[in-house]
């Protein structure tokens, strides 16, 4: 009897620990990484043609959408993206060279149809400073429309104070 009732307060214990395990939307983050990109760097010929930015299967998401140079946060996915429910964010968490406050942006994930398991996230523009400045630490959580987390990703410096 007492040794049902550890196991149940275990489970409950675990259950409260890991939310987005419950989740029929239950995805993981595989890979995550930053990289600066430069604004003539994202551009392609077919640009000059018809004068849309190609989306080429990646989802790119952007702090300011009409501002390409800045600090990407790389994300692989285990599922499809397309597959997330509708109304998903990423909640994005950066500290960085220029100050040791953490910043946040939140990135809404409109719905698509890609099949791509990467997502590029960037601060773009006036939320990102330069090339010269690097992203310290910082953490990636993908959130769904009613604000629970489906999963998380965080750089090791993340962890600790």
């Amino acid at each position: 009897m007492k040794m049902s009732r550890h196991f149940l307060c275990l489970g409950y214990l675990f259950a409260g620990i890991c939310p987005a395990v419950s989740s029929v939307y239950a995805v993981q983050i595989v890979d995550g990484y930053t990289r600066y990109i430069e604004e003539t760097q994202q551009q392609r010929i077919s640009e000059f043609f018809t004068g849309r930015e190609p989306v080429r299967g990646v989802i790119i998401l952007r702090s300011q959408k009409d501002k390409r140079a800045g600090q990407y946060f790389i994300i692989t996915l285990d599922k499809k993206a397309r597959d997330l429910p509708p109304g998903t964010k990423l909640e994005l968490k950066v500290i960085t060279t220029e100050s040791t406050e953490p910043r946040s942006y939140n990135l809404v994930l409109d719905e698509t149809d890609s099949k791509s398991r990467q997502i590029y996230a960037g601060l773009t523009g006036s939320d990102w400073a330069g090339q010269n400045v690097r992203p310290l630490a910082w953490k990636i959580s993908i959130v769904d429309a009613s604000g629970q987390i489906l999963a998380v990703t965080e750089s090791f410096l993340w962890r600790y104070p």
